[in-house]
C-alpha cells in the first residue's frame, strides 16, 4: 500500500487489498471479472 501511495495519485491507489490463490481465467487467460464481483458479492 505504501508503494502505491508513493507511485499513484491519491485517488488511483486501491482502498483495499486482497490476496488469493487463484484467480477465475477465461479460455484464452483474461481474468473473469465478472466471476471475481460473485465471489465478493458486489
Amino acid at each position: 500500500r505504501e508503494r502505491a501511495r508513493d507511485r499513484l495519485a491519491a485517488y488511483e491507489y486501491p482502498r483495499e487489498i486482497e490476496f488469493v490463490d487463484d484467480l477465475p481465467l477465461t479460455s484464452s487467460g483474461k481474468i473473469r471479472r465478472a466471476e471475481l464481483r460473485e465471489r465478493e458479492g458486489v
